[in-house]
């Protein structure tokens, strides 16, 4: 199973933001409602983007809550799938066991 660096989440209320130096690191950015994206788009104009797939996930969840960290584990699990072959990594982890 794929690993998921949350490091570069956040919200507003959230002290950590998103830095051009996240985009430019990144190869896939998801995002909880395409709302985010427009954002993303408007505040960094000025460097290519990598692809950002929203997970389509409303805000009505509390910070932490167990259906919403089922929802983020889910659908960046299947938008990894979806963009990354990570079938040679699979192979790769149940070699080593």
């Amino acid at each position: 199973m794929a690993s998921l660096d949350t490091s570069t989440l956040s919200s507003r209320q959230s002290p950590r933001r998103l830095s051009e130096r996240d985009l430019e690191w990144a190869d896939l950015v998801l995002i909880m409602k395409n709302e985010h994206k427009t954002r993303i788009r408007q505040n960094f104009r000025d460097i290519k983007l990598p692809p950002i797939q929203s997970l389509d996930i409303p805000d009505d969840y509390e910070f932490m809550d167990d259906a919403l960290i089922e929802l983020i584990t889910d659908g960046a699990g299947s938008a990894l799938e979806a963009n990354f072959d990570l079938s040679t990594q699979e192979e790769t982890n149940e070699e080593d066991l």
